[in-house]
């Protein structure tokens, strides 16, 4: 059993370091785990929280590499700004914090905390020791072996772990325990050593046995076959503590240095956001954090970029969230899915940017977001930007990530790589019995992109997204113009949804070298604020029917578009 210290907080820590190593003090979640478990000093809910702040700060592992040395003060001082920034009380924080560094002197020596003393057996139970300096020993019984003379060693207490030497009940071994270390997770669980034993028999039963190790040796010396081994042990015993000593006052390998935004590092800090979130990364690299939070880092994919944020509280993500997953905005593709411990989000504007955003506020509070703002490319002022990654692209990145906190919602036209194309061909997606495909080698060579859909009534429709204003323009004279028309049968106008501030202008017609009816639709964004403002983009729709004359066209086209 180890004897708790004065401070429950220190007292938590420092055993949650000499039964799992100190590594299981750097990571929130792991900590977490190891203070509730069986046998650990319990902790007020607010204690639990600052040392849970502490160890989320990402300062601890710095704590760590200084514990003993010059830099400890500066280190905690660093952890203590950090921490009570997020509006903990300064006085409590360095309470959690001088708990970390009591915690990590121990836990940073090569093997872990070192016992100051070995105890021997004595009295009439000899398999029951009597731990030095204990009210229970006999004077003299005890024989202890410690550091040399003048060594700052208390006799009486552990020097790491701030206790009173167990006794070798305590030592006994344990059931298997988990061991954190450094790298991206949990180790394979690690069974203790068996229990020191001193170096010569111990009568297993008899009187009491009063001789002092000077005495043994006499005995042993009477029996020359014994005497040789009895020098061997207090040689042996005698070159063990001056080891023991001059690793305790001499230099002591400083502990590995760790890169905290190594991937391997990342995916282990922000693993509640995916369990594979940085498949395909080539590096992460730190951020300068906002008000708030914790950390931010950037991980850099190929062809995009993945933000990581950790936050100081849950309150301060759901402030994020909001800002971020704003339904007010006319989006012209959007789908959310809200909880109270984890949200998703994606959303497409007008120009072509898109963004998916999740987060998960347990055990950690933590968000993720992806955009294509990086890889977008701008038309020759329309307004319009056609982007390199599309929306469906991001979900499918954001799906490869294997977040688990919640199902995402089905995506809108996911058909469409361009959100203003599926907006122009919104209300002709909710027909029944149709179908589209991705048509990249359609009808229009100057196209970003196509999209060919047939509909029950026989309708075909070609979405087309041209490359640029010029091409616009060609395509616009070519096919709106009454040059192709039965003359009589070139009707336009003007048409547009007021409660999503779009239009445009409609031209239908008998095509003369055809026969069969031909319906333009273009896509021009109104000023939300009614002053006269127009955004036109580089979406265009083109309808044909066999045998539909122009007027029934534009009847089936209305009831679909506008409705």
């Amino acid at each position: 059993m180890i004897v708790a210290a004065r401070d429950p907080m220190s007292a938590a820590l420092t055993h949650v370091a000499a039964t799992h190593g100190g590594a299981a003090l750097i990571d929130p979640v792991a900590l977490r785990a190891a203070l509730g478990a069986p046998g650990v000093p319990r902790l007020a809910p607010h204690e639990a929280a600052l040392l849970l702040a502490v160890s989320g700060s990402g300062l601890v592992p710095r704590l760590r590499s200084a514990a003993g040395t010059a830099e400890e003060n500066t280190a905690a001082q660093a952890a203590v700004r950090v921490v009570a920034a997020y509006g903990h009380s300064d006085v409590a924080v360095r309470r959690a914090v001088d708990a970390f560094v009591t915690a990590l002197r121990g836990s940073a020596r090569p093997g872990g905390p070192v016992r100051s003393t070995v105890v021997l057996g004595s009295g009439a139970d000899p398999t029951k020791p009597w731990p030095i300096g204990s009210a229970d020993a006999p004077a003299g019984m005890g024989t202890e072996l410690d550091a040399s003379p003048g060594s700052d060693v208390d006799r009486t207490q552990d020097p790491v772990l701030n206790t009173v030497s167990p006794p070798a009940a305590a030592m006994a071994p344990a059931h298997a325990v988990l061991s954190w270390d450094d790298g991206t997770g949990i180790s394979d669980p690690v069974t203790p050593q068996p229990p020191l034993t001193p170096p010569w028999p111990v009568p297993p039963s008899g009187p009491a046995d009063r001789r002092t190790v000077g005495n043994r040796l006499v005995a042993a010396l009477r029996d020359g076959r014994t005497a040789v081994v009895a020098l061997c042990v207090a040689g042996a015993t005698a070159a063990t503590i001056g080891v023991v000593a001059l690793n305790r006052d001499g230099a002591r390998e400083p502990a590995p240095v760790v890169d905290r935004f190594a991937l391997s590092q990342v995916a282990q800090r922000y693993r509640e956001l995916g369990a594979a979130l940085l498949a395909g990364a080539r590096r992460c690299v730190p951020l300068a954090p906002q008000v708030g939070e914790v950390e931010r880092v950037r991980c850099d994919f190929t062809d995009r970029t993945l933000d990581l944020v950790q936050y100081g509280s849950a309150a301060r993500l759901r402030q994020e969230r909001a800002r971020t997953v704003d339904s007010t905005i006319e989006w012209v593709r959007f789908g959310q899915v809200l909880d109270r411990d984890a949200a998703f989000s994606m959303h497409e504007d007008r120009t072509g940017a898109a963004t998916v955003y999740w987060d998960s506020v347990l055990p950690r509070p933590q968000s993720a977001v992806v955009t294509n703002s990086a890889g977008s490319e701008a038309t020759d002022g329309t307004g319009a930007t056609i982007a390199r990654l599309s929306l469906p692209d991001l979900v499918d990145f954001y799906d490869g990530r294997r977040f688990g906190g919640l199902t995402r919602p089905a995506l809108d036209a996911p058909q469409f790589r361009s959100g203003v194309l599926a907006d122009l061909a919104q209300n002709d997606l909710n027909e029944q019995k149709m179908h589209c495909r991705a048509d990249p080698g359609g009808l229009f060579p100057r196209a970003a992109e196509q999209v060919t859909c047939t509909f029950r009534e026989g309708v075909t429709a070609l979405y087309v997204l041209v490359e640029d204003a010029d091409s616009y323009a060609f395509y616009r004279k070519d096919i709106a113009s009454s040059a192709n028309a039965v003359p009589g049968s070139h009707h336009s106008e003007a048409w547009e949804v007021s409660t999503d501030h779009k239009g445009g202008t409609l031209t239908y017609y008998e095509e003369s070298t055809t026969s069969q009816s031909v319906l333009y639709s273009e896509l021009v964004y109104r000023d939300p604020d009614d002053r006269g403002l127009q955004e036109p983009t580089l979406a265009i729709a083109v309808y044909r029917h066999p045998t539909m004359s122009p007027a029934q066209l534009k009847a089936w086209w209305n009831r679909t578009a506008v409705d």
